[in-house]
């Protein structure tokens, strides 16, 4: 279990230094964090975190690399559990189900409430102000304890129970702030808003981001706003990414009961407010941005900020390939192919088309299908 974790959390950073030491040492590491979750004696060490400023001003709280592995191995033993009960709509931390699952899915729900655009329909764009900043971590513990313990009666022999307890006791009852150490430019903490920072939150209030197990947590926190949506106010067009949601119905006048009602439950059940400056109602017939995409009736476009991010990385390795700066042929490859394949998903062929065509350098290596959705490398004897 303990080692299954570790695979987990070395995925994306193996070549980290921390993942490095913990390696260098790894059957004793292993073995010590095993015993000391056995023993039930393992603690959280203090975060580290840092500001950052795309696509928005964050915090982001790291754990130490032998807490991540601890992380997953939480996150393994709850997924299985939640996955049975999570609203099929709901898209962050889910295999199979991120962004560009979400995108499609909001498309085809719209064409669902409208039968292909041929009816009036509108969206509820809901939005939760300082999300993360005002997760209640008591609540969050109620609400996992309470499907821990539904989920021993029902299968009594799945998973450890008072192990899985006694992780997420720990992981919620430590105050995230103790003892941390930031990291990176000081003028930098000034410009995150004060409902975006767990500084200055009441006591036992705000989840950090950036731990594998608090992404699972946040969908858990909402988990009964979805239920209420689904079951109470029969919306069947609803999906929601963390704390983004759009609700489709026919009537205006219904989503607007729904916005009320939505607030009231948000407040009372889980004390969180909504972003009135981004809670609105917009008609399916005009653009209706979600999760980086645009979607119109038989379209759907990336955000501007997304292509600017597109021709800035072609551009940068233009830049590159003619001032001679030695890259990795494969991996830039790699790089190029995901992006394609990503714009692919949009109304985008001219924005492809005009970045391959400006960067004469990029193609002096790669050569681009005549669809432009796959690049090769232009002469494979050069390796």
């Amino acid at each position: 279990m303990v080692f299954v974790g570790y695979l987990k959390a070395r995925e994306h950073e193996r070549s980290s230094l921390a993942a490095i030491e913990f390696e260098l040492e790894l059957e004793r590491n292993i073995n010590v964090l095993s015993w000391e979750l056995y023993r039930r004696t393992w603690n959280p060490l203090p975060l580290d975190f840092f500001v950052l400023t795309y696509p928005s001003v964050r915090e982001v709280f790291a754990p130490q690399f032998r807490d991540r592995v601890v992380s997953h191995v939480l996150f393994n033993i709850l997924s299985p559990i939640y996955e049975r009960i999570f609203i099929y709509d709901s898209y962050s931390c889910r295999t199979g189900k991120g962004t560009l699952f979400g995108i499609q899915r909001f498309e085809h729900e719209i064409r669902s409430v409208t039968k292909n655009y041929t009816l009036d329909a509108y969206s509820l764009n809901l939005d939760i102000s300082g999300y993360f900043m005002s997760i209640n971590r008591q609540i969050l513990r109620s609400l996992i304890f309470k499907r821990l313990e539904k989920n021993r009666k029902l299968r009594p022999h799945e998973i450890d129970y008072n192990f899985a307890m006694f992780l997420v006791d720990t992981f919620l009852s430590r105050d995230p702030l103790e003892g941390c150490e930031y990291h990176g430019n000081p003028n930098l903490r000034k410009l995150v808003l004060p409902n975006k920072s767990l500084f200055g939150q009441p006591a036992g209030v705000g989840l950090p981001i950036g731990d594998v197990i608090n992404q699972l947590n946040s969908n858990i926190y909402l988990d009964p706003f979805d239920q209420f949506v689904k079951r109470e106010l029969k919306i069947k067009g609803y999906i929601r990414y963390v704390d983004d949601s759009r609700q489709l119905h026919n009537s205006y006048d219904y989503l607007l009961e729904c916005k009320e009602r939505g607030e009231q439950f948000l407040l009372n059940e889980l004390g969180l407010k909504i972003n009135h400056a981004k809670t609105t109602i917009t008609s399916v017939y005009e653009p209706n941005e979600f999760l980086g995409a645009v979607v119109l009736p038989f379209q759907r476009w990336t955000k501007q900020e997304t292509v600017v991010k597109f021709n800035a990385a072609f551009k940068s390795l233009n830049t590159k390939i003619r001032n001679g700066v030695p890259i990795d042929i494969e991996q830039e490859l790699s790089c190029i192919n995901a992006r394609l394949g990503y714009m692919q998903h949009f109304d985008a062929r001219h924005v492809v088309r005009r970045a391959i065509e400006k960067s004469e350098y990029i193609r002096t290596i790669y050569q681009f299908a005549p669809n432009q959705k796959q690049a090769t490398i232009l002469n494979p004897n050069t390796l």
